[in-house]
């Protein structure tokens, strides 16, 4: 079975200051898929929404709007972060 791969994201995006958690999992590194878990610190409701990493885009979305809007906003920004780590662990796991 594949180990779960988890990174936090909130230093990564320099976003302490707007998520009280957030961090992103995946099951593979050739996967195009990843969930990103966290809460806003202005929301005390987790979240856990599928961000498809071609796209850079959430394929969920929460049902507060004003949270939706915020977490949506960093969509391209943690894709990044989430492909240059799986970038990092395929060469780990070549060499």
């Amino acid at each position: 079975m594949a180990e779960t791969i988890k990174i936090d994201l909130r230093k990564a995006v320099n976003a302490e200051k707007v998520f009280a958690s957030l961090m992103a999992e995946w099951w593979d590194v050739n996967s195009k898929f990843a969930v990103v878990r966290g809460t806003v610190r202005d929301d005390s409701e987790k979240f856990a929404l599928r961000l498809d990493l071609d796209k850079r885009a959430f394929l969920d979305h929460l049902a507060n709007p004003i949270t939706d809007q915020i977490v949506h906003s960093y969509a391209h920004l943690l894709s990044q972060v989430i492909v240059s780590e799986k970038s990092k662990q395929r060469t780990t796991h070549v060499a």
